[in-house]
């Protein structure tokens, strides 16, 4: 089974390149989307890893039920929504 990863926000070169050569997940990584495109993909992922600049609040999270894991690259986590995360 493949673990579908988008990466909304710029991550460190060594992370990506580690995402990238784990065999069960398959990256998109997608530094830079815009919200409107991250709403129209978001279904089709089972992660979302960003950093400060993409907001995750519920309305996105409601546009997938695929969508398991939210993670934060870097500290803090003021632009992710708990309650709708969890």
């Amino acid at each position: 089974m493949t673990f579908r990863v988008l990466v909304a926000d710029n991550l460190a070169a060594e992370a990506v390149a580690c995402l990238e050569a784990h065999p069960a997940i398959e990256l998109w990584d997608k530094a830079g989307i815009s919200a409107e495109e991250l709403e129209g993909c978001i279904h089709e992922v089972d992660a979302l890893l960003v950093r400060s600049r993409t907001q995750v609040d519920a309305s996105l999270i409601a546009k997938s039920s695929r969508l398991s894991l939210v993670g934060r690259a870097g500290i803090g986590i003021d632009n992710i929504d708990l309650d709708a995360a969890t």
